[in-house]
């Protein structure tokens, strides 16, 4: 009789398990349960294709027998399986009904994977590889199959990096798969330890090892954004509001502005509403403001907008016309609005002068991100950074990370269509 045996998972630990995608990356914190995941995958991928042998990389040979490959083995031992590992073969033999064999492969032995032909690789904390020893990795995965998976597993590294390149706003499940898992997501961890992690860390440190983020070398964009630009100031509907979008299906930004003098030239702009959602269409978008009808002075919104829709045959910008008929919808079109330094420089402005007239604010309880949202429009003017070039220098335009810019950018495009004057 066949034993059945159950291996714990979390729900994201499954999504990476069982993706499809050609190469899926696991992103995830300390402790995020990244290893384990990996070792459940190769065991999967291992009893797939049997009859041709895979490989497991890790950094550093120390890394491979220390880190990497420990917890695949407890899975083994968890299914029940025998296995041995030869360590001057570099090969893990698995007894699963027939001999399974496994290549192992460490990057301080780099020409030990030339010449190898394999059908799947699960690569180790990537974020400590290099670019040209990743696509070595690519060409040595082929075959006449065409799925060839590649499986990462990593801590977030800090940016720039080809992992970001690779990933970031490239997946769609089928060529590339990427999943960023918390710390406190691994509901196998003790709460003592992610509440210890918690009150240790800096929030710039946290964002990276407990939350997976992305981690950035540079400065701050607006270092002076903070408690002096909150208000306890929100929505008055007695007057109208000024809506501003960057437009995008994966992250669009919504940001609603209020001008409570309504002065124009001398105004105290309160930022009074916002939606960030994942995975939105216009339509959504135009649902979401049916609140604010009759109310809206004006659109702003990215100049990509007017990009035609394959789908609805419309731009977004004309599906917020036809919603919202009579209601300007105004975007950069001169080089000089859309330069990024020169939006840049009115934000901060605005932000500097946050006691005195024509200052930007917040509404309190906009600081903290809402439920199913991906930030705060708070945390990201908070946490967008200036790149550090390779030179050292500071790069002039804040980088694009895939979350602190799209709110960030939607404030833009309002603030220089309104107060940037071109001589």
């Amino acid at each position: 009789m066949k034993r059945r045996v159950y291996l714990k998972l979390f729900p994201k630990q499954t999504k990476f398990v069982y993706s499809e995608a050609l190469e899926t990356l696991f992103l995830g914190g300390v402790g995020s349960g990244k290893t384990h995941a990996g070792g459940v995958r190769t065991l999967l991928m291992a009893l797939r294709f049997p009859d041709e042998p895979g490989l497991i990389v890790a950094n550093t040979y120390a890394q491979l027998r220390h880190s990497t490959l420990p917890p695949f083995f407890k899975v083994l031992e968890l299914i029940g399986l025998d296995y041995h590992w030869s360590e001057s073969k570099k090969e893990i033999a698995i007894y699963a009904g027939k001999k399974i064999i496994v290549r192992t492969y460490s990057l301080d032995k780099p020409g030990r994977v030339r010449g190898q032909t394999v059908p799947w690789i699960w690569v180790d904390e990537a974020r400590d590889m290099s670019l040209d020893s990743y696509e070595e990795l690519l060409k040595r995965c082929r075959g006449e199959r065409e799925y060839l998976p590649i499986s990462i597993t990593t801590s977030p590294p800090e940016l720039p990096h080809w992992l970001f390149d690779l990933f970031e706003g490239k997946c769609d499940g089928v060529n590339k798969f990427m999943i960023r898992v918390k710390t406190k997501e691994n509901l196998f961890l003790s709460k003592t330890y992610v509440d210890r992690l918690t009150s240790t860390l800096s929030a710039d440190k946290a964002a990276q090892e407990l939350m997976a983020e992305w981690g950035i070398r540079g400065e701050k964009t607006f270092p002076y954004w903070g408690n002096d630009n909150i208000t306890d100031y929100v929505y008055n509907e007695t007057l109208p509001v000024f809506v501003t979008i960057d437009f995008g299906y994966r992250r669009p930004a919504i940001i609603v502005t209020q001008v409570p003098t309504f002065d124009l030239y001398e105004p105290e702009i309160n930022i009074v509403d916002a939606w960030l959602p994942e995975n939105k269409t216009t339509s959504d978008i135009c649902y979401w403001l049916e609140k604010y009808k009759g109310k809206i002075a004006e659109f702003f919104g990215d100049p990509a907008g007017d990009s035609v829709n394959e789908m609805t045959h419309f731009t977004a910008v004309e599906e917020i016309k036809n919603k919202f008929p009579g209601v300007r919808f105004r975007y950069p079109t001169t080089p000089k609005q859309r330069s990024k330094p020169n939006g840049t420089e009115v934000l901060r402005r605005l932000i500097l002068n946050a006691k005195g007239y024509r200052s930007l604010r917040i509404s309190r309880d906009l600081v903290n991100k809402k439920p199913g949202e991906y930030t705060s429009v708070y945390m990201a003017l908070k946490n967008l950074v200036y790149p550090k070039l390779e030179t050292g220098r500071l790069d002039e335009k804040y980088f694009k990370d895939g979350t602190n810019d799209h709110p960030v950018d939607a404030l833009r495009y309002q603030m220089v269509m309104q107060f940037y004057r071109e001589n």
